[in-house]
């Protein structure tokens, strides 16, 4: 607890412009990391299933955050095959 890693999991959902958001430090690590992730298994999942990942769920904040989850912004950065895309 108290890490950096714990740090950015809180922050990057802070209340913000989008445009702001994409450039909010913790953001822009926890991107990196996603980037990171999916270059070094997508091959993994490819594995376990013949179809590409074609959805995605996020677990509501219980602050009642409005709008669309900070999440989808990072997912988007996910190559075309992680978001079910030809």
């Amino acid at each position: 607890m108290g890490t950096q890693a714990d740090r950015d999991m809180y922050r990057y959902k802070d209340p913000m412009p989008e445009a702001q958001r994409l450039r909010n430090p913790s953001f822009q690590r926890l991107l990196l990391l996603l980037i990171g992730f999916a270059d070094a298994h997508a091959s993994c999942l490819d594995i376990v299933s013949p179809k590409s990942v074609s959805g995605m769920a996020v677990v509501p904040s219980l602050r009642g955050r409005p709008g669309i989850h900070p999440l989808a912004a990072l997912a988007a950065a996910l190559p075309g095959d992680f978001a079910g895309e030809d």
